[in-house]
């Protein structure tokens, strides 16, 4: 709390509040002229009341604090809150008693001057980052699963796995709903507990986990692929009958890791998201119309699969289920 009251006033409010505790220090302008920028960075980790300040000395708090590695959010109203609402990472200016100084050097306006409006707009921005986070985990790993299955295909002498309009399928329809449906996530449990992010959509961890998630999808589906190549002959089917099987498998296991990773990409939130549902079994069964309905075989160059497929390519594609708690686990 820094304000321009008297220590004594500043120190019983902040009681009242619970900012402070019974023997805790306050500071005063007066003792902030006495001490030098390096001692204020050590002070500010254990005083929390300032009283009797200038705009010089709200700026240099706000400055310590950064320097300690902290995020600092300064809130004012007045034209003296300016240079420290600038200087802050986040400046808060009270809409109704802001000043329009200090309205223009702030990052946000509260409207209705409630301070608990901060905790929920701060609530929401988590929340709406988080699922930026998960939407573009979900879509980047998609595109580098998809990119090392058709390079490596390509290395070993495979024919290529997927077919141009099987390759538009993927990223367009089938991770369109799903993808879509991660942006409307709820909160995560500990999402006002954690410390704030730094505000990096794609962080050391989350492209650990995007790299580790397109590899794990391109050697189940080019060792699905290669199974079903070599397994035709047997059955007495044709080059190209072996091929168009093998490419459909191949493709369905390719999409069942994304509709399985979507899971991945879920918050652990107490609220429900429909939609996230709505969208995983429509997208499951536009690919069963893809394998089964004459017409669209013709198009998409695919073949009727069995049982015995589906089970296998299921449990394939599940097991990005399970590296994925390998990964969280290897990097709690």
């Amino acid at each position: 709390m820094i304000t321009g009251d008297h220590k004594i006033t500043a120190g019983a409010i902040a009681m009242a509040l619970g900012i402070m505790k019974p023997g805790n220090e306050v500071l005063d302008g007066n003792d902030l002229n006495r001490i030098t920028d390096a001692e204020l960075k050590e002070k500010v980790k254990t005083v929390n009341v300032f009283a009797r300040v200038s705009p010089e000395h709200k700026v240099r708090i706000v400055t310590a604090v950064k320097e300690n590695n902290n995020i600092v959010a300064m809130t004012g109203d007045g034209v003296n809150d300016a240079p420290s609402l600038k200087k802050a990472d986040i400046g808060i200016a009270m809409g109704i008693a802001g000043t329009d100084v200090s309205k223009e050097s702030s990052d946000m306006i509260i409207q209705d001057d409630n301070f608990a409006t901060i905790i929920k707009a701060i609530r929401e921005g988590r929340k709406i980052f988080d699922n930026i986070k998960r939407f573009v985990k979900f879509q980047v790993s998609t595109n580098v699963g998809a990119i090392l299955t058709i390079t490596s295909a390509s290395i070993l002498s495979l024919p290529l796995p997927f077919n141009p309009i099987q390759i538009l399928w993927i990223n367009i329809i089938m991770d369109g709903p799903p993808a879509q449906s991660l942006g409307v996530e709820g909160a995560e449990k500990n999402i006002m507990n954690r410390n704030p992010g730094k505000g990096n959509i794609l962080n050391k961890d989350n492209l650990g986990k995007i790299v580790i998630a397109g590899i794990v999808m391109a050697i189940g589906t080019l060792a699905i692929y290669f199974y079903e190549l070599n397994s035709g002959a047997p059955k007495g089917l044709s080059q190209e009958d072996i091929h168009i099987r093998a490419m459909t498998i191949a493709f369905t296991t390719f999409v069942m890791f994304q509709i399985f990773n979507a899971f991945n990409c879920r918050a652990k939130s107490n609220e429900k998201n429909n939609f996230f549902y709505i969208a995983i079994a429509a997208s499951f069964i536009l690919q069963l119309l893809v394998i089964y309905l004459p017409y669209l075989q013709i198009i998409f160059r695919t073949t009727a699969i069995g049982i015995f497929d589906w089970i296998l390519l299921l449990l394939v594609s599940a097991t990005i289920l399970i590296s994925e708690k390998v990964v969280n686990k290897f990097m709690s």
